[in-house]
C-alpha cells in the first residue's frame, strides 16, 4: 500500500495537479490513515 501511495504521488507532481506545498499535506494525512 505504502509502495503504492508514493508512485500514486510521483504520477501526480509529474502531471503537476500535485503542489509541493499540498503534497506534504496530503502525505501527512495518508501517513496518518496509513498508521
Amino acid at each position: 500500500m505504502i509502495y503504492k501511495l508514493e508512485l500514486t504521488a510521483e504520477e501526480m507532481q509529474q502531471q503537476g495537479l500535485l503542489k509541493v506545498g499540498e503534497g506534504s499535506d496530503y502525505k501527512q494525512m495518508d501517513h496518518g490513515s496509513s498508521c
